[in-house]
């Protein structure tokens, strides 16, 4: 179920914040453990035990291996989000990563099947995800769905709209849509 109010994990300042100060803890942890280590050496040394130093080296790899998964870890929940909250949409998620929000998104473009049902659900799902990630009423979306003009290319769609994305993208003009007769805004958040 999604939160009422925005989740901490959202926000990049908290998430780096958060980072810092998990990466301090682990610091922390190794130099703690080290002299902890460092320690029973002494301790086993002056009780006349011999400690081997590849017995030393590979405590202290270990320690360093350990350290090294927790910062990983650490950049996998702060960093990329991975296994975050389950009540943050992964389309909400992604653009959190980079310090966006779903306003951020300025055009779709839809793999469409330029029929007017599919065209009617496919635009009123992406009005409904909007929505549950929190883009502002009346913040419309252009959509495009290039489908209608280029036919089913199979493997190619998906490099096609890309293609189509990086030229609207270069040219700061979003085409319309060949068999739209009429915009249909719903809660103002789709423009199709």
């Amino acid at each position: 179920m999604p939160s009422k109010f925005p989740l901490p994990i959202l926000d990049i300042k908290y998430r780096s914040r958060q980072l810092s100060y998990r990466r301090s803890q682990i610091s922390n942890w190794l130099s703690y453990e080290q002299s902890q280590l460092k320690e029973e050496v002494e301790l086993r040394k002056s009780q006349g035990e011999t400690v081997e130093e590849q017995y030393i080296a590979t405590r202290v790899a270990d320690l360093e291996k350990e350290a090294a998964r927790q910062d990983k870890d650490a950049l996998a929940q702060y960093g990329m989000l991975e296994g975050s909250d389950p009540r943050v949409a992964p389309l909400r998620r992604a653009l959190a990563i980079w310090g966006l929000n779903a306003d951020a998104i300025g055009v779709l473009s839809i793999h469409g099947t330029s029929t007017a049902a599919n065209e009617e659900n496919e635009t009123r799902i992406w009005n409904d995800i909007f929505t549950s990630i929190g883009r502002s009423s009346g913040n419309a979306c252009p959509i495009v769905a290039q489908k209608s003009l280029l036919g089913h290319a199979k493997g190619g769609a998906a490099a096609w709209q890309m293609a189509g994305l990086i030229q609207y993208i270069n040219s700061g003009i979003i085409p319309g849509n060949r068999n739209n007769e009429y915009v249909v805004t719903e809660r103002n958040h789709v423009l199709f």
